[in-house]
């Protein structure tokens, strides 16, 4: 008798098939929070984003807001992708102990979970934060002086 997962010689491979049938509501939340929690960081660097953009709209570039809300997003970047890239492959090793008998450990899912960009993103953000704050103090000596 040929078995799904048998090899097309019909030689046993060895192990059953994943268990997919009739998914938990645990492995289903799991599923749910890896595809949606990337969603969710990136609303919140939206967010950030547009509190950056707007201060430095309303009240100039050269306001003391302006690198403090920079700073703020290029802090969230990376650490927030952090603990999100945590939570997703903390969601795939649970999906795949449910569906296996041994898996991978959620720590070496971690590493291809994190975007690397986001922390290029942040300290780039964090360094033109730097650069706007040097800015805002030569500016509040021009305003002294003149």
């Amino acid at each position: 008798m040929h078995r799904p997962w048998d090899d097309p010689n019909g030689q046993p491979l060895g192990y059953p098939p994943p268990i997919v049938d009739h998914a938990s509501t645990g492995v289903w939340l799991s599923g749910f929070t890896e595809r949606w929690i990337w969603y969710l960081w990136a609303a919140g660097a939206l967010w950030l984003l547009l509190r950056f953009l707007r201060a430095a709209a309303l009240k100039g570039p050269y306001d003391q807001a302006v690198p403090g809300r920079l700073t703020a997003l290029g802090w969230y970047l990376p650490v927030a992708a952090a603990i999100v890239a945590t939570v997703v492959a903390l969601a795939r090793s649970t999906l795949l102990a449910a569906m296996f008998e041994s898996s991978a450990s959620w720590t070496s899912l971690w590493v291809g979970a994190f975007p690397l960009w986001s922390a290029f993103a942040g300290a780039t953000a964090l360094t033109f934060a730097r650069i706007l704050r040097i800015g805002v103090r030569m500016h509040e000596d021009l305003e002294g002086t003149v």
